[in-house]
């Protein structure tokens, strides 16, 4: 299994868009590429008025082989290029990790 976590520092008061942004259109993209959402959460655990909140995402996928076609496939896709223009400028910064078993 490689798993694969985002982390995206988003601006203060577009949490929401970004959520969304996530839900409708990144996530149906990448699932029908063999990604799963493993869990969703934000740190801290409320919205920030005056820093940015982090949005931290979880994927999975079945293994190097299948993470290999991902990055062929999702990652340049017009509408996964699309999601990450779009929400670029409501991110303070962002991060990937692409992580297995030790």
């Amino acid at each position: 299994m490689i798993h694969i976590l985002d982390e995206l520092s988003v601006r203060p008061g577009f949490l929401a868009e970004v959520r969304r942004r996530v839900d409708d259109d990144y996530r149906p993209v990448v699932t029908d590429a063999g990604v799963r959402l493993v869990g969703c959460w934000m740190a801290p655990p409320v919205e920030l008025l005056d820093d940015p909140t982090d949005l931290v995402l979880l994927w999975e996928v079945d293994g190097p082989d299948a993470y290999w076609h991902v990055k062929r496939t999702a990652a340049r896709d017009p509408r996964v290029l699309a999601f990450w223009d779009g929400v670029g400028p409501m991110l303070a910064d962002r991060r990937r990790r692409i992580m297995g078993d030790a």
